[in-house]
């Protein structure tokens, strides 16, 4: 039985070459919901965003905001049919929203993205978050505070209990989430961690947030937990849960204590959790065993009246949960506004992409994300999975992606230069050596055309060698070549102090 700590000093075997993927990376549950429809439709092309979104000349030369409007641009010009690109374009795109000239421009773009017409429901609703974090971000305290009294994101599940703290399978006897999920005992007390006796306590999320998180409702934070959402549905039918864990903190440091070149040891909380839907047997979502996505869809039967969703996590992963309910045809579901789902029967599906993990699942149903109906056959499309996979808490299966990407398609510098960039940036590989293999690649790049990342990927290493002297050098010519772009100025007010020359990076940052 596995330690409800986990010292992860390291966990991953380095190969000679590029590791290639775990048995289940092609396999992960991936998040977000697609279209109202019952199968598949036909996508419409979209070669030329896809194209655009992965190998850029704007991005090439630094230009992010002559990029974010082409994207723009291209995302306005779809007709047809919804396609998953567009929503895994809103992402990209919310990725360097910060990086604009002039970041006063993001709610501009926001408003020119709401113009597009072949946005499927849930790239919608991920568009609409965008803008409402985006709003809130601006506001002061006070205006803040006068927006507290409605809830900003109503779709999210809000109202629920907690049980804690309980005792976990180190203890011998942990707590049964199938027992009470069967019975929850709302009104009894419980047997707690070490023989104290618990209750349920109510808690209800933050208006302005749409996670909860567990450990901001223990004191002490330790042991385990259980969570209990409740909902109500008018009519019963085919369904989903989405969990979204993406602020959990244990998830997101698992990446960087993967290496085995640290020189240091760190202890986080098991991320591992579980939860049950409606009575249904307990699912495991095992982010250590395996590459796990930050998103997990769970399929069920839903029930007409009250519906109800456990979930058990350890305290000290400091875990967080935004649920929602995920329904066919916009059917009433209380404490929010339900997504519309998507259920698929697979066909649609290459075996690799249809083995969905199912929570107590409707008999044949399955729910497609907009990752896994993307497009995987030519390198750019290979090369926009890997990408937003990578960035998104899945770096093994991301770079395995980008691989394939660049063996398809060897004679291009704008993909070969994504690859490189993202393995030399892939916190699990030990550093030394994916800084070596990056260098390479990076020069071999160099000499085949000017590329920004490509420059000051070389300059970093460089200064890493100690070569500080040579890495100036790069910077300064980089500065001419690419002058759309603060980047290289930048670099050099990070390089100068290195130098002892506070006063020139100084100048350069202040240019």
């Amino acid at each position: 039985m596995r330690s409800s700590n986990l010292f992860l000093a390291f966990l991953v075997a380095l190969p000679a070459a590029l590791p290639a993927p775990r048995a289940h990376a092609s396999a992960l549950v991936l998040p977000a919901l697609v279209l109202p429809a019952l199968v598949l439709p036909a996508q419409a092309d979209r070669s030329e965003l896809v194209r655009e979104l992965v190998d850029s000349p704007f991005l090439a030369s630094g230009d992010v905001d002559g990029w974010v409007d082409r994207v723009v641009e291209l995302l306005l010009a779809q007709k047809g049919p919804p396609s998953p690109v567009d929503e895994a374009a809103l992402q990209l795109l919310a990725r360097r929203g910060d990086e604009l000239a002039d970041p006063a421009r993001w709610p501009e773009v926001l408003e020119r993205l709401a113009l597009v017409s072949t946005l499927d429901a849930h790239a919608r609703s991920f568009l609409a978050r965008l803008t409402t974090e985006e709003r809130l971000a601006r506001m002061d305290t006070d205006a803040l505070r006068r927006s507290r009294e409605h809830d900003a994101f109503p779709e999210y599940l809000a109202s629920f209990r907690i049980l804690a703290p309980l005792a976990g399978p180190e203890t011998g006897a942990p707590v049964s989430l199938a027992a009470l999920s069967a019975d929850p005992g709302f009104e009894r007390e419980h047997a707690g961690l070490r023989g104290e006796r618990v209750r349920w306590s109510i808690g209800k999320r933050e208006p302005l947030r749409t996670e909860i998180a567990p450990a901001e409702w223990m004191e002490p934070v330790e042991g385990w937990c259980v969570l209990a959402f409740e909902f109500d549905a008018e009519h019963g039918g085919a369904a989903a849960i989405e969990f979204d864990l993406h602020g959990s903190y244990a998830l997101r440091s698992l990446p960087f204590l993967l290496a085995r070149d640290r020189s240091w040891r760190a202890s986080v909380g098991d991320p591992t959790w579980s939860y049950s839907i409606d009575g249904g047997a307990p699912v495991t979502v095992d982010a250590v065993a395996r590459e796990t996505a930050p998103v997990v869809l769970a399929p069920f039967e839903l029930r007409a009246g009250r519906n109800r969703v456990l979930v058990l996590c350890k305290a000290d992963a400091y875990s967080s949960f935004a649920l929602r309910v995920l329904v066919p045809d916009g059917a009433g579901v209380s404490g929010g506004k339900p997504l519309v789902l998507a259920p698929v029967d697979g066909a649609g599906l290459s075996p690799e992409r249809s083995r969905l993990g199912r929570g107590t699942g409707a008999p044949g149903a399955q729910c497609a994300s907009f990752e896994e109906r993307l497009p995987r056959e030519a390198p750019d499309e290979l090369a926009l999975l890997g990408v937003l996979l990578a960035g998104d808490q899945r770096p093994i299966a991301g770079l395995e992606f980008l691989r394939r990407a660049t063996t398809a398609a060897p004679d291009r510098v704008g993909l070969a230069a994504l690859f490189a960039r993202t393995q030399n940036d892939a916190p699990y590989l030990p550093e030394a050596w994916r800084r070596s293999q990056s260098r390479a690649k990076f020069e071999a790049l160099a000499a085949r055309g000017a590329n920004l990342d490509v420059e000051l990927a070389l300059a970093r290493t460089q200064v890493l060698e100690d070569h500080e002297e040579e890495a100036l050098l790069r910077l300064d010519r980089a500065r001419e070549q690419f002058a759309r772009t603060p980047a290289p100025l930048l670099e050099l007010a990070r390089t100068y102090p290195k130098l002892e020359l506070d006063k020139a990076g100084d100048d350069a940052h202040d240019a």
